[in-house]
């Protein structure tokens, strides 16, 4: 499911993602990555709640100790209010949160009005405002809660009120010091955090990054995946010659009938990577399967310099490679092959699970080459035969009438000479 939502959470961790051609400015996935990932945030975010609890408690245990009954007893108030607010936060409550960040300005307000400016109470502003940019994404609301955090501690130093309940000079320079390192320490560890959470982020990330271009170097050309990451729009090539050769297996309905679906799949899958084997070894370019036909080309995107003597390599050991996995299964079944070479047109369209693919005569011919073929055979026209200029035995067909084309005369290729 997609749908428009604000984006919360951590920072370095919000998950957002910008659609290109697409009224939604803002979309956010809901995948068991994402959902689990805003758990972890709730849990971060309930957790800077109960750690400012129980720094009240410790903080109001001190103020007690010293005399400061009413700071004391104000900073006990407050623990369980930023717990409550912690559980609120846990149980998916995000009212919950700016209530903690206005808890977290307005009590040292207040101690300050008890204690006076030197104590250091209004320094826990500090904090409040580096644990904003980790908690919140809403520019919004960090900009708000910044704001009245700034703009408090200013109007008390200018102010510089008469404490209600002042401590002695060595009693407030004794607070002063333990507020500072009580607000140090925080700010420490929160940006050793921070410093963390962004390298593993970017670890994540690379790999992320790596495991995709893995997966998309797999679905199109390498060069041409390096091509789209540069420019937009369609990519078209073109070349004058260029080998193409559609392969189908030759009793594969009859096979569907009589074997499961998974042994199906199974037997489909070994075919067609046995076949992008040979294509990798004979520097051929696999295009695509469709159904139980494979199409692969010799000249693009990558240049060749030899397109018809690696495609019809390539066609001979692929038509062996059939006949020995039909023996090893003990059926039978057989692979017709048809090669053409010429000029063709070739890119990348559309926008939605788009492929590259080959456009022109020479396709046609080939598929034709394919669907007129004898099983275990590899049938080429009079351009490839030129092309293979000698290098292989072959053996006339004569003319065939082919739909959409005509008469063609057809060889079929044997051994190498």
């Amino acid at each position: 499911q997609a749908r428009k939502r604000p984006a919360n959470g951590l920072g370095f961790l919000a998950a957002r993602s910008s659609a290109a051609h697409m009224n939604e400015s803002e979309l956010r996935i809901e995948t068991p990555d994402v959902v689990s990932m805003e758990r972890k945030v709730r849990r971060t975010r309930a957790v800077l709640a109960f750690l400012s609890a129980g720094v009240n408690v410790a903080l109001g245990l001190v103020l007690l100790a010293v005399g400061g009954t009413r700071g004391g007893l104000l900073c006990v108030a407050f623990a369980p209010l930023y717990a409550a607010a912690g559980v609120a936060i846990l149980r998916g409550y995000p009212i919950a949160l700016a209530i903690a960040f206005a808890m977290a300005i307005v009590e040292p307000l207040l101690l300050t009005f008890l204690y006076g400016y030197p104590a250091g109470f209004m320094h826990y502003t500090y904090a409040t405002v580096t644990v904003v940019f980790l908690v919140y994404d809403s520019r919004a609301m960090r900009t708000a809660i910044i704001v009245a955090a700034v703009t408090s501690t200013w109007a008390i130093q200018l102010a510089a009120p008469t404490p209600l309940d002042p401590f002695s000079p060595a009693v407030a320079e004794f607070l002063r010091r333990l507020n500072s390192l009580g607000i140090m320490v925080p700010v420490l560890g929160l940006v050793w955090y921070l410093s963390r959470a962004t390298r593993i982020a970017e670890r994540r990330l690379m790999e992320e990054r790596l495991r995709t271009e893995r997966l998309l170097r797999r679905t199109l050309p390498g060069t041409i995946v390096d091509r789209l990451k540069e420019q937009s729009g369609s990519l078209v090539d073109s070349a004058d010659n260029v080998a193409v050769l559609f392969a189908d297996i030759v009793g594969f309905t009859r096979l569907a009938g009589e074997i499961s679906a998974a042994e199906l799949v199974a037997l489909l899958n070994r075919l067609f990577t046995a076949f992008d084997h040979l294509a990798r070894r004979h520097g051929v370019e696999k295009i695509k399967t469709i159904g139980d036909a494979y199409m692969a080309v010799a000249g693009l995107p990558d240049p060749v310099d030899d397109p018809a003597g690696a495609m019809a390599a390539m066609a001979l050991e692929l038509r062996d490679v059939v006949a020995m996995i039909s023996a090893e299964i003990g059926r039978p079944f057989d692979v017709r092959i048809g090669i053409a070479i010429g000029p063709v047109v070739a890119g990348v369209i559309g926008v939605d699970r788009f492929a590259y693919d080959l456009w022109g005569a020479v396709v046609n011919r080939a598929s034709r080459l394919e669907s007129h073929g004898v099983p275990g055979e590899v049938q080429i026209d009079a351009a490839m035969r030129d092309a293979l200029d000698g290098r292989y035995e072959l053996q006339p067909r004569g003319e065939i009438e082919v739909k959409g084309i005509g008469a063609l005369e057809t060889w079929l290729v044997g051994r190498r000479r």
